[in-house]
């Protein structure tokens, strides 16, 4: 089981400067955001990740497009990153405040779960009013990849 006595989370460019980091940080979490450590968009995500993964930050953002990109899904399973991807078409104050009301079982996740994986979370809804978090890659399916 893992150890998180005070967990960073990296937000993306993706996930902006203000209203979402701003509803992590006012819950007490600690926030990185990308564009204090990066150009904003000159950055590539392979990049981004590798920081992430050396400092053992947990990295949030939206960009489904990860998962699909080969370059982008190494990036994170070689950094060892943790990496969970927000899914919806929803604002950055829905995603906050949705991100928050899940954060139990976003702890629960990254206790139950060693880096580096690729998890999808998803928003409260009347069904899951908590909403839910689940892999979607872990390392060891990325290992089993046909070009492994």
């Amino acid at each position: 089981m893992n150890e998180l006595p005070d967990p960073v989370f990296f937000v993306d460019r993706d996930l902006g400067r203000k209203i979402f980091p701003t509803i992590l940080r006012d819950a007490g979490l600690h926030v990185e955001i990308h564009d204090d450590h990066f150009e904003d968009d000159t950055t590539s995500d392979p990049v981004w990740l590798g920081y992430v993964g050396k400092k053992g930050w947990i990295a949030v953002t939206r960009n489904k497009d990860i998962r699909y990109t080969e370059v982008e899904r190494d990036a994170v399973m070689i950094a060892g990153v943790p990496l969970f991807v927000l899914r919806g078409k929803w604002d950055h104050k829905t995603f906050g405040l949705g991100f928050i009301t899940n954060l139990p079982g976003i702890l629960r996740f990254l206790e139950r779960h060693d880096p580096p994986f690729i998890a999808n979370v998803y928003l409260p809804t009347k069904s899951q009013p908590k909403g839910r978090v689940k892999t979607w890659l872990s390392y060891k399916e990325w290992l089993r990849r046909p070009e492994a």
